[in-house]
């Protein structure tokens, strides 16, 4: 067997969205952001952030303590336009500053992040969002409860647009699930687990600009160890997606090995992969959440029992 040594080298582009609770003023958190940051920050109302080179700071009426209710805002930082691992630092930092400022974060908080997909053909998207709904479920186990019952990121795996069991053509797939309204404003095709709105639009306006893919299932944090571990894996899962045909069917991963190898954080049959730091803390992370989850603390069911002892046994031997 081959042994290679396996790192985090990707430096497709990239943004995250921070939602916070409103018991900080717009002011004090900007305020945060400049005394740890050489990027500058600009505070507006709401409005649409894309390739910005400054940290954007606004108001946004889904994330205040009472939801979507007139003047119940809550407030969002939206990153410059990122990529690599010193940028991923750099977010991190701004978040754990903000944590140590006192903001906080509510139930109805999420961390978004935006990956490019400019070099994905429609085909490859396809995959990529069979791909995640092979792995949707086990993503469903590392969030809290709340975020599952979030009406802004339905699960694609609940979706009525296709059957899990049926074998699709890439093209075919795309042709079911591509979004056809492309409103930045109250638009339900933006609010699901994965949002592929402004590719498709995109696509449709032919143009490479903001062609983006949204991780939208993660609860909002300020942990900066966490949201890093979150950037990695969605990225790394971008970048495996791509290297990937189409699978068989859409059903549920049959087990972690399956799950670590749809993103990117397996051995493969022939190459036994010595993990970067990076890599090897994002793993680590994932099947932590995983063993932590809700899901599997009572282990009443023989599949969760089953799974409960891959996932420790990953533990054990993670690499």
């Amino acid at each position: 067997m081959e042994i290679k040594y396996k790192n985090f080298s990707s430096n497709r582009a990239f943004g995250v969205e921070l939602e916070l609770h409103p018991n900080l003023t717009k002011l004090e958190i900007a305020d945060v952001v400049e005394k740890n940051s050489n990027i500058p920050v600009v505070v507006t109302g709401w409005d649409i952030s894309y390739g910005d080179n400054y940290w954007h700071l606004k108001e946004d009426s889904t994330c205040g303590p009472k939801g979507h209710i007139t003047k119940d805002y809550g407030w969002e930082l939206a990153s410059f336009k990122a990529s690599g691992y010193k940028d991923m630092l750099h977010i991190g930092k701004i978040a754990t500053a903000l944590k140590n400022a006192n903001a906080q974060i509510n139930t109805n908080c999420g961390l978004l992040i935006h990956v490019e997909i400019a070099d994905f053909s429609p085909e490859e998207v396809a995959v990529l969002i069979a791909n995640w709904c092979k792995i949707e479920q086990y993503m469903c186990h590392i969030v809290p409860k709340h975020r599952l019952k979030n009406k802004h990121c339905k699960l694609w795996s609940k979706s009525r647009k296709y059957s899990a069991k049926n074998a699709y053509e890439p093209l075919e797939f795309w042709n079911k699930i591509k979004p056809n309204n492309f409103s930045p404003y109250n638009n339900l095709q933006k609010k699901v687990s994965l949002n592929l709105v402004n590719y498709a639009y995109a696509l449709h306006r032919n143009v490479s600009e903001r062609k983006t893919v949204e991780l939208r299932l993660p609860a909002s944090t300020l942990n900066g160890g966490e949201i890093i571990n979150w950037i990695r894996f969605f990225i790394l899962f971008v970048e495996t997606s791509k290297e990937k045909s189409m699978p068989n069917n859409l059903v549920k991963a049959k087990n972690i090995d399956e799950m670590l190898n749809l993103v990117g954080l397996n051995h493969k049959e022939d190459v036994f992969y010595i993990w970067s730091k990076g890599l090897y803390t994002t793993k680590k992370w994932l099947l932590d959440k995983l063993l932590d989850s809700d899901a599997f603390k009572c282990k009443t069911k023989p599949s969760d029992k089953k799974l409960h002892c891959e996932i420790k046994e990953k533990l054990s031997k993670i690499h």
